[in-house]
C-alpha cells in the first residue's frame, strides 16, 4: 500500500529513489506501460542535469517527474500543499475496519506502517507483515515459504471478507492485532503492535579504523569507550558502489534484465572496495531477535560542502555469507530525522550524522556476526550525490571528496532493538 507520508517513498535525506521514481517514470510516463524501457531508466538515472533527463529518454518533458526532482527537502511546498498533504488526513477518517498486508521488503513499507497506525479504525483493524518483496514474493537468499501464503493473503482475507461481511466470528486471527513472519521463520508472531514493546536498545562501538579498509574489518564493540581512531576513503560519485539488495527497489518488477534484485541479497566482495568500510562484531553467543528501527550515529569529515553517507547493516553466517538486513543513508545537508531544510556546512567540519535503518523482524543465528558496510552511494537505489551543495537535479557536474569517518569516544555507535 502506499500511503501518507509520502516523502519517505521518494527521498532519503535528500537523496532520490531512482529505482523506484525514475523506474515508474521509465515504465509509464503518460500512463502507458513501456516494458522494455530499461535502457531508459538506466540512461536516465545516471544523467546529469536530472532535470533534463525526462525530456531526453522518457518521453517527457513530465511535470509530475520534475516536481519530485525539485523536492528533495521535506520542507519543500510539494509536501506541505495541496494535492499531497491532505493525504496525511485520510487515515484517521477511515473508520470501518481494515485488514492491510505488507511486505518486509516492500519499498513502500514505512508509508504503510506509518498510515494503518493512524487508521481511525486501528483497534479494531488487522496488520499482517510478512519477508515479502512489492510482487509478494520472497527474493534475496530466503527460502521459499511453504503454505506462507505470500502478500495475497487469501485464506485470512476470505475469513476477514466473511466476518465483516456477514458477521461470521474470527477463528485465525483477531482484531487489532498485528501478525509477522520473519526472513525465514515459520511461525507468526502476534501481538498487538509490532515492533515488539519487549525490545531494549543493544549498543556497539565502531572501533579500529584502519582495519575496516578492508574486509577483515574493523571491529563492533559492546564496550563503548575504544580508543580514538579516523581512516579516510575517496568517494567519486561517477563510480558508486552498486545497490545490492534492500527494501526500496522497485525496478526489478518490470525491468529484469537490470538485475536489481531486492531483499536480503548476499553482499558479495563489496567489502573489497576501496570506498567501503567494514566493521563487524565478534559471533553471537545466542540466537538473536530484532525486531524494530535500527540507528547509526556517526562522525564525520569531508572535502565537500555536502555529501553521502550509505551504510548497511548486514547479517555475517559462520560459512562466510554476508546477507543485507536494511541500509540507511545521511547527508550532510540532512543529518538526522529532525532536519527539515539543508544546512550549510564548511568543507572539513566535523559533523555527527544520525542513519536510521526501516523497522526489521529478524532472528539472526548462534555464531553469526553483526556487519556494517560504511560507504557514501547505492546506485540505483539513491541518486549518486554530486558532492556539491544545493539543487542535486540542477547540478551538471560532479567532484571526488575525501571522507573522513571518525571512532571512538562515543562518535560512532550502532544501536540494534534486540528482545531477550
Amino acid at each position: 500500500m502506499f500511503g501518507p507520508p509520502m516523502y519517505s517513498a521518494n527521498y532519503e535525506r535528500g537523496l532520490f529513489r531512482h529505482d523506484i521514481i525514475t523506474a515508474w517514470a521509465a515504465l509509464m510516463p503518460h500512463g502507458e506501460t513501456r516494458m522494455r524501457a530499461d535502457d531508459e531508466y538506466w540512461s536516465a538515472a545516471t544523467h546529469r542535469p536530472a532535470i533534463d533527463a525526462d525530456t531526453l529518454y522518457l518521453e517527457g518533458p513530465l511535470p509530475w517527474y520534475r516536481a519530485l526532482l525539485q523536492s528533495p527537502s521535506p520542507s519543500d511546498p510539494y509536501w506541505t500543499t495541496p494535492p499531497v498533504s491532505p493525504l496525511a488526513d485520510l487515515p484517521p477518517a477511515v473508520n470501518v475496519p481494515v485488514l492491510m498486508v505488507g511486505g518486509l521488503f516492500d519499498p513502500f513499507l514505512l508509508p504503510q506502517l506509518k498510515a494503518f497506525e493512524a487508521l481511525g479504525s486501528r483497534a479494531e483493524s488487522v496488520l499482517i507483515l510478512g519477508p515479502w518483496n512489492h510482487l509478494g514474493r520472497v527474493s534475496g537468499e530466503l527460502n521459499e515459504l511453504e503454505g506462507a501464503g505470500g502478500l495475497f493473503q487469501w485464506a485470512l482475507t476470505l475469513e476477514w471478507l466473511d466476518h465483516t461481511l456477514r458477521g461470521a466470528p474470527l477463528r485465525t486471527f483477531s482484531r487489532g492485532e498485528v501478525r509477522v513472519l520473519g526472513p525465514d521463520e515459520t511461525s507468526w508472531r502476534v501481538s498487538p503492535v509490532w515492533p515488539s514493546p519487549d525490545a531494549t536498545p543493544h549498543t556497539w562501538a565502531l572501533a579500529d579504523a584502519p582495519a575496516s579498509q578492508d574486509c577483515a574489518g574493523g571491529a563492533l564493540l559492546l564496550e563503548l569507550d575504544p580508543p580514538p581512531s579516523e581512516t579516510q576513503f575517496v568517494y567519486n560519485p561517477d563510480d558508486p558502489n552498486p545497490t545490492l539488495g534492500g527494501a526500496s527497489l522497485l525496478s526489478f518488477a518490470f525491468f529484469p534484465s537490470l538485475d536489481v534484485t531486492p531483499g536480503p541479497v548476499e553482499q558479495g566482495l563489496s567489502c573489497e572496495r576501496a570506498d567501503v568500510l567494514t566493521f563487524k562484531s565478534a559471533p553471537l553467543l545466542a540466537p538473536t531477535r530484532l525486531s524494530g528501527a535500527a540507528r547509526l550515529t556517526l562522525t564525520v569529515r569531508s572535502t565537500a560542502p555536502d555529501t553521502a553517507f550509505v551504510a548497511r547493516l548486514i547479517v555475517e553466517s559462520e560459512d562466510g555469507q554476508a546477507h543485507l538486513i536494511r541500509e540507511a543513508a545521511a547527508t550532510l545537508a540532512f543529518p538526522d530525522e529532525a532536519t527539515q531544510a539543508p544546512i550549510v556546512h564548511v568543507p572539513g567540519e566535523e559533523v555527527a550524522l544520525e542513519l536510521n535503518f526501516w523497522p526489521m523482524e529478524w532472528t539472526l543465528p548462534k555464531g553469526a556476526r553483526l556487519r556494517i558496510d560504511l560507504s557514501s552511494s547505492s546506485f540505483p537505489a539513491l541518486h549518486n550525490h554530486n558532492n556539491r551543495f544545493g539543487p542535486w537535479s540542477e547540478q551538471t557536474g560532479a567532484d571526488l571528496a575525501t571522507q573522513t569517518v571518525l571512532l571512538g569516544e562515543g562518535r560512532a555507535e550502532l544501536t540494534l532493538p534486540i528482545v531477550p
